[in-house]
């Protein structure tokens, strides 16, 4: 097989593997769902990189899998895979062979890896002496970070559409005939407070867009983007303490800081998302319905309040007949955060076979 072609094989394997073992994760369950996917990866790489070393360079399995060693010289070699301490967007692969008191002139290779992941660019170090095809082995690693996390934002779509809402589909499909440009629509999200949670409404449009909103700030709260959208998407908080909750008692129109949130003081993941995705501490929380129990409010930037509330007052008998009409179906979208938990028997066979090719690498 050629090196391209042990390159689509990995491809589709990985795919496969992913739908196989990660595919049964719930709306709830996508930020556990992005860090499990970095391991994932981690250890797709490592046995892609033993596969291509035995099918290309003539090494093969020392029999305890520490090893692959070369059947022209005996000589070992390990891979060796790591974040690296500096800067956690790198990751270093590095291949050794063990030559006693021998000094090894190593070569430095850097591939770059576009997406929304933990990863940004894989250093590869490895003894000059190994006759890599480079051209491959940088297809090789971006193609499994990149198909991943490609697989993980097709996933997240398929979660947020999975069930079609009444309530959902005309709140966001009004919004598009009165608002026609889709860059002021974006900042534009509606959020329910029940009598005993909050919770965004996810329409595709508005929660496919994140992941551009979110990506140039992500870098400096010590997430991926994959994880801060995760958090945006599939948080449900009590409403007790919410900012939310106060604009609706007060039933008015809010600036509010998100440090000032419950979740902010103590430091859920949640703060920093929301931060990243506004760019700033601070947003707009407007009432569309506020009834006590089944409760409607559109969030939006404060430094775009004069637009959005033009707009939302303009229309609001309109938004405010939208929810009255499908008050029940408030209680419908609360449950799309429950869902039913992994399937333990794959997700223990996933664990344990990363665990043990973790302490291979």
């Amino acid at each position: 097989m050629s090196h391209l072609g042990i390159i689509e094989v990995t491809k589709d394997d990985l795919i496969q593997e992913l739908d196989t073992l990660l595919g049964h994760f719930n709306l709830n369950e996508i930020a556990d769902l992005a860090e499990t996917l970095e391991q994932f990866l981690i250890l797709n790489l490592n046995d892609s990189l033993k596969k291509y070393s035995e099918e290309f360079l003539g090494l093969k399995s020392d029999g305890s899998n520490d090893y692959l060693v070369s059947e022209e010289s005996n000589i070992l070699f390990s891979i060796n895979i790591c974040r690296d301490i500096s800067n956690t967007k790198f990751l270093n692969v590095v291949i050794n062979h063990h030559i006693i008191g021998e000094k090894t002139k190593v070569k430095n290779f850097h591939i770059m890896i576009d997406g929304y992941g933990n990863i940004q660019k894989v250093r590869l170090l490895f003894p000059e002496s190994m006759n890599f095809d480079l051209v491959a082995i940088n297809a090789l690693i971006k193609n499994i970070y990149e198909v991943g996390y490609n697989w993980y934002k097709v996933k997240i779509e398929e979660l947020v559409t999975q069930e079609k809402i009444t309530l959902i589909t005309e709140l966001y499909g009004y919004i598009k005939k009165v608002i026609p440009s889709k860059d002021l629509r974006k900042h534009l999200w509606f959020a329910s407070v029940t009598d005993e949670f909050g919770f965004r409404l996810l329409d595709k449009d508005v929660a496919m867009d994140l992941f551009e909103r979110i990506d140039p700030n992500s870098e400096y709260y010590g997430h991926s983007t994959n994880r801060l959208v995760a958090e945006m998407l599939s948080t449900r908080l009590p409403k007790n303490n919410l900012l939310m909750q106060k604009a609706i008692e007060e039933n008015k129109i809010m600036d509010v800081d998100i440090r000032d949130a419950k979740y902010s003081q103590e430091g859920n993941i949640y703060s920093a998302a929301m931060t990243a995705f506004y760019g700033c501490d601070s947003f707009t929380i407007h009432p569309i319905m506020a009834d006590g129990k089944a409760n409607i409010v559109a969030l939006y930037p404060s430094n775009k309040r004069n637009e959005f509330e033009f707009l939302l007052n303009k229309h609001l008998d309109t938004l405010t007949k939208i929810c009255k009409n499908s008050t029940s179906k408030i209680y419908q979208v609360q449950k799309l955060f429950e869902g039913k938990k992994t399937n333990v028997g794959k997700w223990g066979e996933f664990v344990g076979g990363f665990v043990k090719a973790f302490t291979d690498v």
